[in-house]
């Protein structure tokens, strides 16, 4: 059996209260709904309906809505035929039911218009206090809805209705009508949910309206309105119609215990009246003009009303905050401060408290009355004095009354016991009193205070010593200074004592520590006439002092004199200051050599040519030249008296020529590569150099140096003297002299030299001759010997002399005379082993022995070298010669031998020579190139 069902949905709130039965009316104004499957009903109902009342036409209107138009269900006779309304969850069907059979629809719980419909924000606001600025932001026009049309609520309201018969498909349809709300007059105006009690009951809570204002200006000068508009925040009905316009008055907070709307506005008038712009804005406007130092607050309700019947009202409380104008300036308590005890010790510790300063403001407001104090810019108060901002005035640091500055003024009408013509120094300062309106409407007083500072005796004695001399020496004055040598005693300083305490008029006492070379004498017991100077019994000079030198000053022996002085005051203040006095120097010493004996060693050819030559204290060029050594002088003087120049001293030059070998004249052709070689001849005298000649001298290091080369077998030591004269200009300069020794030290330059000695095979011991016996070199030597001598047997002596200096030696010292070292003699590295076997050289006396017996018809003669070596100061320069020997084998019969001189001439290079021998027998031998 196929059925039909119908639904009807709608969507609606409901909050509310309960309505009397005698307000609710019923009415049934049908309206066209303009359904496109049926015309729509419009319905009414009165809000806060009591719960059962019926909504008349809605059972009528959905039966005649039911029309299926078949004829099979007009003819069914088991049709069954139910309503059901949409939006269960819905506020408004909450509050109604619908009968599913007969349609009927009634209340059954609360209709509020106002939750239903509602155009502003819930009653139930969170917010505290009513601000009237934030209020007015939020609602613009509060009053914009009284004069707007008055709207109506209507909700559509959904039913299905379902048609079922038999075995047949259920057949629905879907009914829409309209439920209009009507309103009553249930809501009085209200502002947002009261916060705090008023006062006025236990239970009565009222919204408070925070308002601020200007009070009203007395001065002209400050721009101020003398009528202040204050808009107001509206209360808010949400009534419709004449139950929603609000109307407004203000009544005075009278007591606690009276009625509210008891208050008669005429009897307690209020400085505000209401009033409306066209706009709607509601305003307070001042009536006359408030002064915050009489009354800082105004209370007062403001009672809303709608226009009901009867009308509904609800009431607010306006707080009108008077703000302070700041109009009053502070005014100290005194124009000029001092004190309590009329002034200070200049030994008051540091953080003491000095005096409170104490200013009153008129203004009542403690946004503008609070004080605050401030020094204003004075540097010398600023450094000692601090002010609080409470007005304390405390010590910063130490006083002292000797470095303030004199700051004695004349203070108007001032009756405070400091007098200020008493008292020298003191602190003047000014101080303003700062109230606490914000910049720039802040006002200010000024005051004066004055701090006078009694001077203390806490001063030690200050010493000024003025010192004698010249200006540029002594700087004016301040250091001291003496001349060495000067006679004692002399007078050095004028010392000036002053005590800073009492204007200096405190008398000092001053002694010195060293009273044995300095004196202390007070000025007033010295001959005033020898000081050309006049003292009266209250003069300053009273505590000044003469300072002298007992002793006579030496610079070398004290440089910087010292000396301490203390003095003290009639309390024990003292003070103590050493003076020190520098000793002007005076060209007294002579310049001293640190040695009286300078011995210097020079090797001989040394080559004192110089591409770069200096020049000498005469103007002349000369040669750099050979450092010899250097010498060193002191001057114990000061400055110019203590620069030392060297010189040689030219009236001394001692040569002392060199010990040679005897008949020496062949070393006068010494080695050609050494070039600008003194020679030194004792015999021309003409010819004897100056000390210039041969040596130079630095003038300013003091290094000697050798201007020539010199040879060790020709000059063995020069001496000669080096002055040192210091640079005195206020004086005579002054000379010291020392000796300088140079000792010309031999190298290993000649070979060895031969000479002919005495000895023969016949007599062995005949080498003992006198030492004044010619001396021969030669470079042969020819021997005879017997044949058949036994072994061993003497045939000559070969002797050889070095004429080195250093290392001259000779195989025979006797002969020469001298100290010789040893020169070793053997026979020739290129000799024949037979020869060796036959002859033999004792390497250091230089006899010549036959090993073996001769045989004259085996060899009747022997020609071999010899060698004659010297010992060189380093390995590797020993320097040798050789001579030629020859030994004749005689036979034992007796025959004469003759021995022609030998002419042996040296050549450059000293190891040739040539020599002929001559000899008595026919025949005739000739050594060349020996």
């Amino acid at each position: 059996m196929e059925r039909t069902i119908f639904i009807f949905v709608y969507t609606m709130t409901a909050l509310g209260r309960q309505a009397p039965a005698s307000l609710l009316q019923q009415a049934n104004f049908p309206f066209d709904t303009g359904l496109p499957d049926q015309n729509a009903k419009v319905f009414q109902v009165m809000e806060e309906s009591p719960n059962g009342t019926e909504v008349h036409g809605v059972s009528e209107f959905l039966q005649r809505a039911v029309n299926f138009g078949q004829d099979v269900y007009k003819s069914a006779s088991d049709l069954d035929l139910s309503f059901q309304l949409l939006g269960a969850q819905g506020g408004l069907t909450n509050a109604l039911h619908l009968d599913p059979h007969s349609g009927k629809l009634t209340v059954v719980g609360r209709i509020d218009r106002e939750a239903l419909c509602t155009k502003y924000p819930d009653k139930a606001s969170s917010s505290l206090t009513i601000d009237a600025n934030s209020y007015q932001q939020q609602y613009a026009n509060p009053f914009s809805y009284i004069s707007a049309p008055t709207e109506e609520c209507v909700k559509k309201l959904e039913i299905i209705a379902t048609l079922s018969s038999g075995s047949r498909q259920p057949e629905m349809k879907k009914i829409t009508l309209s439920l209009s709300i009507d309103d009553i007059n249930d809501n009085s105006p209200q502002w947002p949910q009261p916060v705090r009690t008023t006062g006025i009951g236990r239970e009565q809570q009222l919204p408070v309206i925070e308002l601020q204002v200007l009070e009203s200006p007395r001065n002209p000068n400050v721009h101020v309105p003398q009528q202040a508009r204050l808009q107001l925040p509206g209360a808010h009905d949400p009534d419709a119609g004449l139950n929603g316009r609000v109307t407004y008055r203000i009544s005075p907070v009278l007591g606690e215990n009276q009625y509210l709307h008891s208050v008669d506005a005429s009897t307690q008038p209020l400085p505000f009246i209401l009033e409306e712009e066209t706009s709607g804005t509601l305003e307070l406007v001042s009536t006359t003009n408030m002064d915050f130092e009489k009354q800082p607050l105004y209370e007062m309700y403001l009672i809303a009303s709608d226009s009901g019947n009867p009308p509904l009202t609800s009431t607010a409380l306006v707080k009108v905050h008077l703000i302070d104008v700041n109009d009053e300036s502070p005014v100290f308590e005194h124009e000029v401060f001092y004190p309590p005890s009329g002034a200070i010790s200049e030994k008051t510790v540091p953080g003491t408290l000095i005096l409170n300063l104490s200013a009153a403001d008129a203004d009542a407001s403690p946004a503008n009355n609070r004080l605050r104090y401030v020094m204003l810019p004075n540097p010398a108060a600023t450094k000692y004095f601090i002010v609080h901002p409470d007005g304390r005035i405390s010590l910063r640091q130490w006083l002292d009354y000797e470095t303030m500055p004199s700051g004695a003024i004349q203070i108007p009408n001032s009756q405070h016991p400091a007098d200020t013509n008493q008292v020298r120094k003191q602190f003047v300062f000014r101080v303003q009193a700062v109230d606490s309106a914000p910049a720039p409407y802040e006002r200010k007083g000024e005051a004066t205070v004055v701090v006078p500072v009694i001077d203390e005796n806490d001063e030690a004695p200050v010493i000024n010593p003025r010192f004698f001399g010249p200006p540029e020496l002594t700087n004016h004055g301040v250091l001291g200074v003496v001349t060495e040598n000067a006679v004692a005693p002399v007078r050095l300083a004028y010392i000036q004592v002053r005590d800073p305490d009492f204007n200096g008029k405190d008398k000092v006492s001053c002694q010195l520590t060293d009273t044995t070379n300095f004196s202390l004498v007070p000025v007033r017991s010295i001959n005033l006439a020898d000081l050309a100077y006049t003292t009266g019994e209250h003069d300053d000079s009273n505590n000044d002092y003469m300072l002298t030198l007992l002793i006579q000053p030496d610079r070398e022996r004290t440089p910087v004199l010292q000396v301490r002085i203390k003095c003290l005051d009639t309390v024990g203040n003292s003070n103590e200051q050493t003076l020190r006095i520098r000793v002007l120097d005076v060209n007294d010493e002579v310049p001293t050599f640190t040695k009286p004996i300078y011995r210097f060693r020079l090797s001989e050819n040394t080559d004192s040519d110089s591409t770069l030559p200096v020049r000498a204290p005469n103007g002349s060029l000369v040669p750099v030249g050979h450092r010899v050594g250097k010498v060193v002088a002191h001057d114990n003087d000061l400055g110019e008296n203590a620069h030392i120049i060297y010189r040689l001293a030219p009236d001394r030059l001692e040569i002392t020529p060199a010990n040679t070998v005897e008949n020496h004249t062949f070393l006068h052709g010494t080695d050609s590569s050494i070039r600008n070689t003194f020679t030194y001849s004792s015999s021309v005298i003409e010819q004897k150099p100056t000390v210039e000649d041969l040596f130079r001298i630095d003038e300013q290091t003091g290094v000697l140096y050798a201007l020539k080369s010199f040879d060790a077998e020709n000059v063995a030591v020069f001496r000669l003297n080096v002055l040192a004269v210091d640079q005195a200009k206020e004086s005579a300069a002054l000379t010291g002299t020392a000796e300088v020794e140079i000792r010309i030290t031999d190298v290993n330059d000649w070979p060895p030299v031969f000479y002919k000695t005495n000895v023969t095979s016949d007599d062995e011991t005949s080498h003992t001759a006198a030492h004044s016996a010619p001396v021969e070199y030669v470079s042969n030597y020819v021997f005879h010997v017997r044949e058949n001598k036994p072994p061993y047997w003497l045939v000559g002596r070969i002797a050889a002399v070095d004429p080195d200096i250093g290392q001259r030696g000779a195989s025979d010292i006797s002969t020469t005379g001298v100290q010789h070292s040893q020169i070793s003699l053997q026979l020739a590295g290129d000799s024949e082993p037979e020869l060796r076997k036959t002859f033999s050289v004792h390497s250091t006396s230089g006899y010549l022995r036959t090993r073996v017996s001769l045989d004259r018809e085996k060899q009747a003669v022997y020609v071999f070298n010899v060698v004659a070596c010297d010992t060189g100061n380093e390995a590797g320069q020993e320097r040798s010669a050789t001579a030629t020997v020859t030994v004749f084998v005689e036979l034992l019969r007796h025959f004469r031998i003759m021995v022609i001189r030998c002419f042996s001439q040296l050549t450059g290079d000293r190891n040739r020579s040539k020599a002929l021998w001559r000899a008595s027998d026919t025949t005739d031998y000739a050594l060349q190139d020996a």
